[in-house]
């Protein structure tokens, strides 16, 4: 019921996206979560006064694991109310509800995560070239190709 409004909140944080840019995911998507997934995942949403929302997150829940994997903001007050801070805050809360014991906050914004306890754990893919000539001469490349640079790490608290 509020697709039509945290959609395009989608859009802007997506258009402002710095790290693993990619193209949009559809809004059928987010229909599609909706109807198949309900009882997996969550949505949380900030309103304003005048009760328009600003922000949301969205969140998939796996046994013990939760993940907030889509967020969405207007910035023209993410900063003022400190959108996302709130958001996870609220999402945290909501992850203990559920029974769940770890958070997977993904690949992006390490840093801010990071001040909030998160810890850096490796990522590890196989892939090969399907082609076995390609694979011979150009398999060794591909970990080269692939690498990401892990962010630094910094002091996760201020007390440290």
């Amino acid at each position: 019921s509020v697709l039509d409004e945290i959609y395009p909140l989608y859009l802007a944080t997506h258009q402002n996206a710095k790290e693993y840019v990619r193209p949009p995911i559809p809004k059928q998507f987010f229909a599609e979560i909706g109807k198949r997934l309900s009882d997996k995942t969550s949505l949380l949403v900030t309103k304003d006064r005048a009760g328009r929302i600003v922000g949301f997150m969205l969140t998939g829940f796996n046994g013990e694991i939760s993940n907030p994997f889509l967020i969405g903001f207007d910035y023209q007050c993410a900063h003022r109310y400190s959108l996302y801070y709130n958001l996870m805050y609220h999402e945290l809360v909501t992850t203990l509800a559920r029974g769940c014991d770890r958070v997977d906050m993904g690949l992006t914004n390490y840093f801010i995560k990071q001040g909030l306890g998160a810890s850096l754990r490796p990522l590890h893919m196989a892939c090969c070239f399907r082609n076995e000539v390609l694979h011979r001469l150009l398999g060794n490349v591909l970990p080269i190709l692939l690498t990401e640079r892990q962010p630094d790490v910094r002091r996760q608290y201020k007390t440290d």
